[in-house]
């Protein structure tokens, strides 16, 4: 708790009370701040699903009809008269290629899902330091309460000269956590790094590839 607010908390009634309507609209804003980030997160995951959807289905229907133009090219007449072997011949090989392709296609979905698997099992693994175990049950309460008396310091307050040292600090209504959490976000993303600045899949696959 800062200076200033143990001065309210332990002040005259009317900034006792000041103090106790600061600490709700504290909390209210903190709430109101998760809920539209999860909204936001919510639709840009609708977003991006329709989107991903869209194209799956533009590539689909992009090579059905490319098969289908070539499936008819085939089986039209040529200028020259071909015998039943001849065509049976181009039919196999049509299929064949088409065979091919679909191979491919598959081992590259393939890969491709092991490679998220794989981000996906690098994640997990840093994120496991964040587990609360037996053995560091208290180091964690302990670093809970810290960091939550430590931030609650930086949060915006709605008075006059609240808001303007907020302005001068930290340049609005950002909160000193989420203006960390976007530097680390940024920073993982420039170096190729995840769970603050531990190495990521890419960054992994780039060493090996170089080495």
């Amino acid at each position: 708790m800062s200076k200033k607010h143990e001065v309210k908390a332990n002040g005259s009634p009317a900034q006792k009370f000041k103090y106790e309507m600061t600490k709700l609209r504290h909390e209210y804003q903190k709430e109101h701040f998760a809920s539209e980030d999860a909204k936001r997160a919510e639709v840009k995951r609708q977003r991006d699903g329709s989107l991903r959807r869209l194209q799956q289905r533009q590539e689909k229907d992009r090579l059905e009809n490319e098969r289908r133009i070539a499936f008819e090219r085939l089986m039209q007449p040529s200028g020259e008269p071909q015998s039943g072997t001849e065509r049976l011949a181009q039919i196999a090989e049509f299929v064949k290629e088409r065979k091919v392709k679909r191979q491919a296609n598959f081992r590259k979905a393939e890969e491709r899902a092991s490679e998220k698997r794989l981000d996906s099992m690098i994640r997990l693994y840093h994120s496991a330091d964040d587990f609360v175990t037996m053995e560091n049950l208290d180091a964690k309460v302990n670093e809970f309460y810290e960091t939550g008396v430590t931030l609650q310091s930086k949060v915006y307050v709605p008075g006059v000269q609240d808001m303007v040292a907020d302005v001068m600090e930290n340049g609005g209504q950002v909160s000193y956590a989420n203006l960390l959490k976007r530097e680390q976000e940024l920073k993982d993303a420039l170096e190729g790094t995840v769970s603050g600045g531990k190495v990521g899949y890419e960054s992994a696959k780039a060493k090996v590839e170089s080495a």
